[in-house]
């Protein structure tokens, strides 16, 4: 995949690049970003293709050290990571920086986000399954069920240690331990512990107790 701005950079002009598409020598993917033929087609190809449209002049290797990085996030990360099956709704982008895309359909939030909270996947820097989730949880786009099925998903998958959603507590994923304690509480006898959502009940068990005891069980 390239941009016709980086064609331009290599001494390929704009005109050229025209020309390879309609002699079907390259495939157009949106304005301004190619396909060369011969590529494997990839479910991810739009979002690459958004991706590399918010710097279009340098490849992804040349962005690897980006002090201010523009990285994949939201519904768009849970689908390259393979967490849950949420519909794309769009190209979702996080970047500390005020971007604007002219394309309906790529949202790009402005957001702090780490070193730690995204890693690179297939050439994308995506971020992390925590981080993922918790975006997701905080955007109000989903309700519990949908959250709770992304959580299962990177808890079966291994993608989701332990100790990172015990971390979490703080956060708008909290809402998903949540309503896990919740219903492991429902299913013990009520002589074995305290009614859920009675103030002994929460006061019984930390969060990282209660999620260790279900690893237990």
């Amino acid at each position: 995949m390239f941009t016709t701005a980086q064609a331009e950079t290599r001494g390929v002009p704009r005109t050229d690049v025209a020309r390879l598409v309609r002699r079907q020598l390259a495939r157009r993917l949106r304005h301004g970003v190619h396909m060369m033929p011969g590529v494997p087609s990839s479910p991810f190809e739009e979002i690459r293709a958004e991706w590399l449209a918010t710097d279009p002049a340098r490849t992804a290797a040349e962005r690897r050290d980006d002090p201010e990085p523009v990285i994949v996030s939201d519904e768009s990360a849970a689908l390259i990571l393979g967490i849950g099956d949420l519909p794309p709704g769009g190209v979702h982008l996080t970047s500390v920086r005020r971007l604007q895309s002219r394309q309906q359909w790529v949202t790009i939030h402005r957001r702090q986000i780490t070193d730690r909270e995204y890693e690179w996947v297939d050439g994308l820097p995506v971020t992390t399954p925590r981080r993922t989730l918790e975006d997701l949880a905080d955007s109000g786009r989903w309700e519990q069920s949908h959250l709770r099925a992304l959580a299962n998903d990177a808890i079966d998958r291994g993608l989701l240690p332990a100790s990172d959603l015990a971390a979490s507590y703080n956060t708008g994923f909290s809402l998903i331990r949540r309503e896990r304690r919740e219903r492991r509480l429902s299913v013990r006898r009520a002589s074995e512990i305290p009614r859920v959502g009675s103030r002994r009940a929460m006061l019984t068990w930390s969060p990282e107790q209660a999620y260790w005891r279900r690893l237990r069980r």
